[in-house]
Formats: C-alpha cells, structure tokens, sequence
C-alpha cells in the first residue's frame, strides 16, 4: 500500500529474519535467543530511524516513517518472548 519503503536488501533481511524465527522455532531456547535479539536489534533499527543522518542505514535500505513504529513495535512483542514471560514459568 505504499505505507513502507523497501528495497531489494530490506526485503532479503526480511526473507532471512523469517528463516531464522523459523529454524527457531522448534525449541524453546532458540526461540528465546530469537526474541532477544530480535529486541536488541528492532530496537536498535528504531532509534536509528529517527535520526535523518542514518534513516536510510548509511544508504543501503531505507528506515523511516512507518518503519520506525513498526520496529518499535517488534522490539516490544520480543522482548516480553524473550525476557518477560520467561520469568512466569511455573
């Protein structure tokens, strides 16, 4: 609908974050090192958004506008996978 830019590298990245949450999901502990750093690096990706020198990550795939709640948005899901509801096992 044209709400996100995206480019040919974004969409790789994309193809292979989904690869790996994948391969991750057949055990519980790797899903848990998924969500982690998933968090760190959706996290990582939305402050990077803000800041009009690097939104397009030193030119290689554009990060701004929609992207950068969106990533704000992932970080916040895997970081209750990954660190909150780990806490209330019983």
């Amino acid at each position: 609908f044209g709400l996100f830019p995206v480019n040919v590298l974004d969409n790789l990245f994309s193809l292979a974050l989904g690869i790996w949450a994948i391969a991750a999901s057949k055990s519980e502990s790797r899903s848990v090192i998924f969500c982690r750093v998933a968090t760190y690096g959706f996290g990582v990706l939305a402050i990077l958004g803000i800041f009009p020198g690097v939104n397009t990550l030193f030119g290689l795939m554009p990060m701004y506008g929609h992207d950068v709640w969106l990533s704000l948005a992932l970080s916040g899901a895997s970081s209750y996978f990954g660190f909150a509801r780990n806490r209330h096992r019983y």
